[in-house]
């Protein structure tokens, strides 16, 4: 299996402050799309997202929408 094809892309500060690297801060939606192109590009397809992730699952729909390369989508809902 190629190694890309086991790497999932983490999207918890595309939509929400969140991460472990200096200030915390969400990344840009141009941030974003240019992690999501660069990712495909080296032939990463599985996206992790999350309601919990603010804007997450809508700025990387808006993304998905755009492209026609097929895409692996893992998400969690909230339940009660």
């Amino acid at each position: 299996m190629d190694v890309a094809r086991r790497i999932v892309i983490g999207t918890a500060n595309f939509g929400m402050d969140y991460g472990h690297f200096g200030d915390k801060a969400q990344l840009s939606e141009e941030a974003t799309n240019e992690i999501l192109s660069t990712a495909i590009q080296r032939g990463i397809t599985a996206i992790d997202t999350a309601q919990s992730y603010g804007r997450s699952e809508e700025i990387v729909g808006a993304y998905l929408k755009r492209i026609s390369t097929p895409i692996e989508v893992t998400t969690k809902i909230l339940m009660d």
